[in-house]
């Protein structure tokens, strides 16, 4: 399922910008700027699970690292 969604994010990625190219080759620039709003937003939602994949790995590795009184105490 997580494959889907980094393909589905990723083709939004390409699709989206490629698009934002034909229309600026094309001169219309309100659909060029739609999609490279869709362009930002696939950026940032890829960035933020790239981020929050990496958090989630080093929580694991402290949690297996992490000295067991003070993960008692916490």
């Amino acid at each position: 399922m997580k494959v889907i969604a980094w393909l589905a994010g990723i083709g939004t990625l390409v699709a989206g910008g490629f698009y934002m190219v034909v229309y600026l080759y094309r001169w219309e620039w309100n659909r060029a700027l739609f999609f490279g709003l869709i362009v930002l937003i696939a950026e940032v939602g890829l960035a933020t699970g790239l981020v929050l994949r990496r958090l989630a790995r080093l929580e694991h590795i402290a949690k297996r690292d992490a000295d067991p009184a003070v993960v008692q105490i916490l």
